[in-house]
């Protein structure tokens, strides 16, 4: 009994110290284990950190690269837009230099026209010829100087005349012009007709004509309604410097234009033209005809003289 009770108690102890055995491996295990985890979570941190530093540095120098680019993107859109900037300014250049060749060659091609065929510039300006009557008797012409009715004659055309009528191209209508002014120093009368809309002649500079510019003398010369006599500017003088003693009331320093057109009865008082229609003066006597009523025969011919547009405007002007 005695020797079972050892017994029992030896098993008991070796239970026991098997338990502690297998408690204290277990333990060791464990503490094996988590040191292990430690190492791997230990490594795993570094390598993140490792990563994230990678990742920071990546990002940094990308940001730099794309830094970089925007900078030297903006001197490049800088230096083409500067660029851009020289182009336009140069086709500006370009537009107004073919603008001008364009322009000159229009100019040039207008005066290479007017050159050739005069036709249709005096057709136009016919259209602001008048023909000045008493009755059915022509006494001149005239010109139309406003849309409103103001026209212009030689004073010598309707002097001491009461019964004065005015006649269109392509109208048989009479009317009745009023007086409005009149100079017989420069042989100029203005007549104001109630009419509107009508087509009339614009004046030029004096300082634009040159000896040997065509000229035309517009009007109804012996009765020959509406019609043209061809010349040029012969001279541009002052009446003093004819040398004549006995002409009516014009003034000395009354200016005109000497010229081969024919300036007869009947085309006194319209107006000499220009290549481009423009009065440059009104047709007034020649040297071989009656001046306001005084015979100044010198047996000329071809020597025919319009009051300068000169005069003309500054008449005109004063009214």
């Amino acid at each position: 009994m005695e020797h079972l009770i050892k017994r029992t108690h030896y098993l008991i102890y070796v239970v026991i110290v098997v338990n502690i055995l297998l408690f204290l491996a277990l333990y060791v295990f464990q503490a094996v284990q988590v040191n292990n985890l430690d190492q791997r979570v230990s490594g795993m941190a570094t390598s993140l950190d490792t990563k994230i530093v990678n990742l920071n540095q990546k990002t940094n120098d990308m940001f730099g690269q794309v830094s970089g680019n925007l900078s030297h993107l903006g001197r490049a859109l800088r230096e083409n837009s500067f660029a851009i900037d020289l182009v336009s300014a140069r086709l500006i250049d370009l537009t107004n230099e073919i603008e001008e060749v364009r322009r000159e060659g229009a100019e040039g091609l207008e005066s290479l026209k007017s050159e050739l065929n005069f036709s249709g510039i005096i057709n136009d300006a016919l259209e602001g010829v008048v023909i000045v009557q008493r009755g059915d008797d022509v006494l001149g012409a005239g010109v139309i100087v406003s849309s409103d009715g103001f026209i212009i004659t030689a004073d010598h055309v309707i002097a001491n005349e009461d019964r004065l009528k005015i006649r269109m191209r392509n109208s048989d209508d009479l009317l009745t012009p009023q007086v409005v002014e009149e100079d017989k120093s420069v042989d100029v009368a203005i007549l104001k007709v109630n009419k509107e809309d009508l087509t009339y002649l614009e004046f030029t500079e004096l300082d634009s004509l040159k000896i040997g510019d065509k000229v035309f003398a517009l009007g109804s010369p012996e009765g020959l309604e509406f019609s043209a006599t061809e010349g040029i500017v012969s001279g541009i003088r002052k009446f003093k410097d004819l040398d004549v003693k006995s002409a009516g009331s014009f003034g000395r320093n009354t200016e005109l234009i000497q010229t081969d057109a024919a300036i007869t009865h009947g085309n006194s008082g319209g107006p000499l033209i220009n290549r481009r229609g423009e009065i440059v003066g009104i047709n007034s006597f020649s040297l071989g005809r009656t001046v306001s009523g005084s015979s100044v025969f010198l047996d000329s011919e071809g020597v025919n003289f319009a009051v300068a547009v000169s005069e003309v405007k500054r008449i005109y002007e004063s009214i």
